[in-house]
């Protein structure tokens, strides 16, 4: 009796087509990191921008407003205020030259502009809940300082 054995080998088509199969798969696990990367960047990103206040031309249509009147002596302002998109619209109503500042723990680092005699400007920033300073001075008289706590809720 006699036995038989069948070998099979593979022809080029199939050896490129197994080739192909494998390229594929290392391509999609290499994009599925590669979004995965980026992803992770772009949350960091915007966890740095989130954390940062910026002087704009107008308040932001999704912010909410808060105005801040600095008048030399007092700083008029709400000191609770919602969580999230905020656009202080500070208004210096002095006939001196103010300082408008915010500091806090959730911010990157402390923000401090100065605004001329009767001068508005807009500032937006993403307040995270917690607890703000504004503060105010009076250019050239840095002891005369004010200060408002703030809440975000």
């Amino acid at each position: 009796m006699a036995s038989a054995s069948l070998a099979w080998s593979q022809g080029p088509a199939e050896q490129a087509w197994d080739t192909t199969k494998d390229t594929a798969k290392a391509v999609g696990r290499a994009t599925k990191e590669t979004a995965k990367d980026v992803g992770q960047t772009l949350k960091r990103g915007t966890e740095k921008v989130a954390n940062k206040i910026e002087e704009t031309l107008a308040p932001d249509a999704d912010a909410r407003r808060v105005d801040v009147k600095l008048t030399g002596d007092r700083i008029d302002m709400d000191e609770t205020v919602p969580a999230g998109k905020t656009a202080f619209v500070v208004t210096n109503t002095s006939n001196e030259k103010l300082t408008f500042a915010l500091q806090s723990a959730q911010l990157d680092e402390p923000f401090v502009s100065t605004l001329e005699p009767q001068q508005t400007k807009s500032y937006t920033v993403h307040l995270e809940r917690g607890s703000y300073k504004v503060g105010c001075v009076v250019r050239g008289k840095e002891k005369h300082r004010m200060n408002v706590n703030l809440k975000a809720r």
